[in-house]
């Protein structure tokens, strides 16, 4: 039979049927979806409950608490029932409403001290002789306002004297329980060990004082102290959960009941199996008409593939790929550039990652010296503060300042200047522990942050870092350098307690140093002084600074000239030729990087002095001098600040060379 018919209809037959197992697929989906939309709403409604038995029990802890602090007062003024009576009235004020009234009554239950006592028979205090809730007035007054918890006050030999209560307002009560978030159709109720409601959000107050209906939900509250169970009611089928609030002997005098009618608990799962049915008809129908193009060989499944890399690169898996085979046809194509998309996002993303690090790093780090810079200090000191706060521990901060740098930088030349500070920052972090802070304030201004440290021990310090700068040897083009600095000292919290002033103060006792003749350390003192001796140190270092007088005017000219002027243009050199005697001895001294400082002699014919790839830098010493060649490239070797273009260049006294990012100095010996 089916033979007869044509190929279109045997495969929409075929898509039918296909149809079938969606149809059943749906049905259990939607049998799974209704179980989980349960049992979702059993935890939701449980959770609701405790967090309303929390609130409850918070409003008792409240009472009691109450309830002792109106156990402490004197017993004259208890028995004092005028003076008892406006401390209650006062006490009541405070609580805005929250509790309608309060008092005392003996052992007998007569009441001694202001209030309206509702709950007469409620014993359990003076029975147990402990705190106890009472319970909702029976038989009910005209206008019921609350519910009564007591407390129990003893002398010192533990007889019971009399009874504290507070009557708990159950406007107000009912007030709180409706600031808790219910999802919609969801009723909470508080009643009391009676089964009476005390409060009820939605409902208000119309359903306080009656008994909890029906009778089947109170018996399955009074079987113990949680539990969620399923049950009729007027509105019709309920899902119900509970949770008691205990007294501190153990007893229930109040217990929550969360109820959500099943309808609205089924509804999400109803309306997504409508949804569902609907959907697989019409994709049913989308298939017929589709089935001749082979769409789901063809179309859907690289589509599929298409989408779940997106959604991974769309949740930060820049890896994915979609792995298909690349063909003419247009997904195929779509597939290649997507994948092609994704690796460039990947890579530019690689790339924007290394350059976030590096500009975090860049933004805290002195690019010259290589320690932190003034931004970190400003950033990090604080910190230090709060934590040296908490801790209460101390914290030494430390500006040290080089004397008479202006001279370095004024007779040999920036780059000399910028290599002593080099070497500065070096010292300053072999001398401190890991957990110090080593910072370049300025110029040639250093701070150094000392955690957790005395003032003997930051002033030791400081000497010590003093010491180690005498002590270096440095050498500029074969001229000895010795230098020398003050150190200014405060501490916290001795001196202040926040990081401007520390700095503030540190850098007076500085001044203070230079004041006194330079190359020592001085903690800061508040004595008057001071300040007169900041102001001579200025007054001092102004004179110092003009009437230094520096080395010889021809070394110095010639140093700077060298250091700062770009070498004269000359034509490109023929290979250079070692006849004749050779020049005389020279030398390389590094200014930059691990070895700075550190001095080459220039011996043989040829020299290499660096590689970067294909590109080799080569000094080559002859009777007309010492040249710099190397193979051709737009950026290798530098020498004072422009890219060498020629073969060969001839080096003068004190050429700067720049060498893959690491700068040499050429000098005659």
């Amino acid at each position: 039979m089916l033979g007869n018919l044509s190929t279109r209809t045997r495969l929409m037959l075929l898509l039918v049927l296909a149809a079938i197992p969606a149809l059943a697929l749906t049905v259990y989906t939607s049998v799974t979806q209704r179980v989980a939309a349960a049992s979702q709403a059993r935890e939701d409604i449980t959770s609701l409950a405790r967090i309303g038995a929390q609130q409850q029990s918070q409003i008792v802890d409240g009472a009691k608490q109450l309830l002792i602090g109106f156990s402490l007062v004197p017993a004259d003024m208890r028995n004092d029932r005028e003076r008892c009576s406006e401390y209650v009235r006062q006490v009541l004020q405070k609580t805005a409403g929250l509790y309608s009234s309060m008092g005392l009554y003996g052992p007998d239950g007569d009441v001694k001290c202001a209030g309206s006592f509702l709950d007469r028979g409620a014993q359990r205090a003076t029975e147990s002789g402990q705190f106890a809730i009472g319970e909702y007035p029976r038989p009910p007054p005209s206008k019921p306002d609350g519910f009564t918890l007591n407390y129990p006050i003893v002398d010192a030999q533990r007889n019971m004297v009399d009874v504290a209560f507070v009557v708990l307002n159950l406007t107000e009560f009912g007030e709180l329980a409706a600031k808790l978030p219910l999802p919609d159709a969801t009723v909470l109720t508080v009643v009391d060990r009676n089964g009476i409601v005390l409060a009820r959000t939605p409902g208000g107050n119309g359903f306080v004082g009656r008994k909890v209906e029906p009778a089947q939900v109170l018996e399955n509250m009074l079987t113990g102290a949680s539990g969620v169970f399923s049950g009729g009611s007027a509105d019709g089928a309920q899902l119900y959960a509970w949770q008691s609030v205990n007294e501190m002997n153990g007893a229930t005098a109040v217990r929550v009941l969360v109820g959500v009618p099943l309808s609205a608990v089924y509804a999400g799962a109803n309306e997504t199996l409508i949804k569902t049915l609907a959907g697989v008809l019409v994709v049913t129908l989308l298939l017929l008409v589709g089935a001749w193009y082979g769409v789901e060989r063809f179309f859907l499944r690289n589509v599929r593939t298409l989408l779940s890399a997106a959604n991974r690169i769309r949740a930060g898996d820049l890896g994915a790929r979609t792995g298909m085979n690349y063909g003419n046809e247009e997904l195929s194509r779509i597939g290649k550039a997507f994948d092609e998309m994704a690796e460039t996002l990947h890579e530019r993303q690689k790339r924007i990652d290394s350059a976030i690090t590096t500009l975090q790093q860049q933004a805290i780090t002195d690019a010259l010296t290589g320690v932190n810079n003034r931004r970190y200090l400003y950033e990090t000191l604080p910190r230090e503060i709060v934590r040296a706060k908490r801790a209460g521990t101390t914290i030494g901060v430390v500006v040290i300042d080089l004397d008479h740098f202006k001279r370095i930088n004024d007779s040999y030349g920036h780059e000399a200047g910028d290599m002593v500070l080099r070497w500065v920052g070096n010292v300053l972090l072999k001398s401190t522990r890991g957990s110090d802070i080593v910072c370049r304030y300025g110029g040639e201004e250093f701070c150094v942050v000392l955690p957790e440290v005395s003032s003997a021990s930051v002033q030791a310090k400081a000497d010590e870092i003093r010491r180690a700068l005498m002590e270096l040897n440095l050498d500029y083009c074969g001229k000895p350098l010795k230098i020398t600095a003050s150190f200014g000292a405060a501490i916290y919290p001795e001196h202040g307690e926040d990081a401007d002033t520390l700095l503030r103060l540190a850098d007076e006792a500085l001044y203070r140093a230079k004041g006194a003749g330079r190359n020592r350390v001085e903690v800061y003192s508040r004595e008057p002084a001071v300040q007169e001796v900041r102001l001579a140190a200025t007054a001092t270092e102004r004179v110092a600074a003009t009437s230094a007088s520096p080395p010889s005017t021809a070394s110095v000219s010639k140093i700077k000239t060298a250091s700062f002027a770009r070498a004269p243009q000359q034509p490109p050199l023929p290979v250079v030729q070692s006849d004749g005697a050779p020049d005389r001895a020279a030398a390389l001294q590094v200014l930059t990087g691990p070895i700075v400082g550190k001095e080459f002699p220039l011996a043989n014919v040829a020299t290499s002095i660096g590689k970067a790839g294909d590109e080799i830098a080569m000094i080559t010493r002859s009777a007309h001098g010492y040249f710099l060649t190397h193979v051709e490239g737009p950026r290798f070797p530098v020498v004072n600040g422009s890219t060498i273009e020629s073969r060969a260049r001839r080096l003068a006294d004190h050429d700067v060379i720049e060498v893959a990012k690491v700068k040499i100095v050429f000098f005659y010996k």
